[in-house]
């Protein structure tokens, strides 16, 4: 940590340095507008119940800024962004032991049934869009930038898109279809399939509608750093990196969610759910916002 620590202040060292040498190249003080285009990696990072990790997808994003200059190398930056971002989690083999009146899964028996089902692949692939407001603090020299601080994410919408594969289930215990054409010893798949292979939606977040899964506002550390040009009028072109991660979680209110939560048959495990003879699955808890890449940036000084 504490070479870390001395690579960064010889670096800053260094910055400094050589800003100091050359002239200032668009360095002035006052006000400046910021229209930037950025793109990357991005995607929810997702607590779930499962230790598959999280499909990251990519982001992409438009910046309006306004930044003051109180020195020529300090400032205080603010604006509004927009923030699109496509991302998953996908997992194989997910089992789950189930119980149901065991006619429903073809046992010929008046009880419950104690069943594994076992689902060749589970996905979820979720989009949404973003209005951000950021805080931060603006260094900047000759030929270098950082921004470094907070962003405050508000989503417009988020909606996720679900995939089940067609599920076997397993029978615990010998047992006999009702029609007494299959007889199972609980090794084997039973002929029945009630859980077919499912394909639908559901929405998570949407600003227009007053029943949403959450109510979710992401704080973000936040930082941006890269090249910059500038010119005597004050203006500047910059190409950088940056990289913007959720400080906080956001939980899901699954109760909200009947599609998912209410099962016609048995009664519910866990994690999956049956309704209307489709395995469902109801995969977050929580989750929080990762969002990285690329960002050009044109500045307008309107201090000439």
């Amino acid at each position: 940590m504490k070479k870390v620590f001395l690579t960064v202040l010889i670096a800053l060292g260094f910055a400094f340095a050589a800003t100091a040498q050359d002239a200032n190249l668009g360095l002035k003080r006052g006000s400046h507008i910021g229209i930037g285009a950025r793109g990357g990696m991005a995607g929810f990072l997702i607590d779930n119940h499962f230790s598959d990790p999280t499909d990251l997808g990519f982001g992409l994003g438009v910046d309006l800024s306004y930044a003051y200059f109180f020195t020529e190398h300090f400032g205080l930056r603010t604006g509004v962004y927009f923030s699109a971002i496509a991302s998953g989690m996908h997992m194989d083999n997910v089992e789950s032991v189930m119980s149901c009146p065991a006619s429903y899964v073809g046992a010929n028996a008046d009880k419950i049934a104690e069943y594994t089902a076992l689902t060749p692949s589970i996905s979820e692939n979720y989009t949404a869009y973003f209005f951000e407001i950021p805080l931060q603090l603006a260094f900047r020299g000759n030929h270098w930038y950082t921004d470094l601080g907070v962003k405050f994410a508000i989503p417009g919408k988020m909606e996720a898109n679900y995939q089940n594969a067609e599920t076997d289930i397993f029978y615990h215990g010998s047992y006999s279809t009702v029609d007494n054409t299959f007889v199972g010893t609980g090794t084997e798949p039973i002929p029945e399939k009630p859980y077919c292979a499912v394909n639908a939606g559901y929405s998570i977040f949407d600003r227009h509608e007053e029943n949403n899964l959450c109510k979710p506002l992401f704080v973000m550390a936040a930082l941006e750093a890269g090249y910059r040009f500038g010119c005597d009028c004050g203006d500047s072109w910059s190409l950088g990196v940056y990289v913007d991660y959720a400080i906080n979680n956001i939980a899901l209110n699954n109760e909200d969610k009947p599609d998912l939560m209410q099962a016609e048959y048995g009664y519910p495990h866990t994690h999956f759910f049956h309704t209307n003879g489709a395995l469902n699955t109801n995969l977050i808890n929580s989750f929080k916002l990762f969002n990285c890449g690329l960002k050009l940036k044109y500045e307008f000084g309107l201090r000439k």
